[in-house]
């Protein structure tokens, strides 16, 4: 996980302000689904659609590389703190794929990450330590 930007406001604008293009449509699936839309998490370029039920479920969408043209990357993940400390499951949907790929498939690829995760139950999740 990034620890943050640590560059210059051009810098930010250049890697973020793609991620502009995907708003609307997520914005659209959030509503639909009643789920919260989230951006720019951990002063790091990315959108995340996130709900909870029995567990926290997660569609995040960041910055993986931030050459010319920047890639991003689309992964689920759910997890729940239980007594015993942290459970988790993720799965990375796409790699890095520049802005115009996800743009163009991004309605497809939000209705088969919020499939999956709602596929997923508790029993599902690894432990990976104490809650931190």
């Amino acid at each position: 996980m990034p620890n943050g930007f640590h560059g210059t406001g051009a810098e930010w604008d250049r890697i973020e302000s793609p991620l502009h293009r995907l708003d609307d449509t997520l914005a659209r699936f959030a509503d639909e689904r009643g789920l919260q839309l989230r951006k720019n998490t951990r002063n790091w370029p990315d959108r995340r659609l996130e709900w909870n039920d029995a567990m926290n479920r997660s569609i995040q969408i960041r910055l993986v590389d931030d050459k010319i043209p920047p890639t991003y990357a689309v992964g689920i993940y759910a997890w729940q703190d239980r007594a015993v400390g942290r459970y988790i499951k993720g799965v990375t949907l796409v790699e890095s794929a520049p802005i115009d790929v996800l743009e163009k498939n991004l309605g497809d690829v939000l209705k088969d990450a919020a499939s999956r995760l709602d596929g997923w139950t508790p029993d599902d999740l690894e432990y990976v330590g104490p809650v931190p």
